[in-house]
């Protein structure tokens, strides 16, 4: 991934901000709705392992049932081409 990257047709990647162990967290901006927003990509690579894909799904499920002032909010989840 690098800056200026648009992913889904829609969230342009300004700004990495972090790496951990399932992927990358980038600041990015929502070209749709015109607002800022955070982009988590799982990052596959060839020491992978086989569930990493589920549970990262599973994470994105989780999150977005959590209503909360103090917890940022999941507003989509997808895949785009090999991301």
């Amino acid at each position: 991934m690098e800056r200026g990257e648009l992913i889904a047709g829609r969230y342009e990647l300004e700004k990495r901000l972090g790496r951990g162990g399932m992927g990358e967290v980038w600041a990015g901006r929502d070209r749709m709705l015109h607002r800022d927003v955070a982009v988590k990509m799982l990052v596959l690579d060839d020491a992978v392992h086989a569930d990493l894909p589920r549970r990262f799904e599973r994470e994105a499920v989780a999150a977005a049932q959590i209503s909360h002032p103090n917890v940022v909010a999941l507003y989509d989840r997808g895949v785009d081409g090999d991301s």
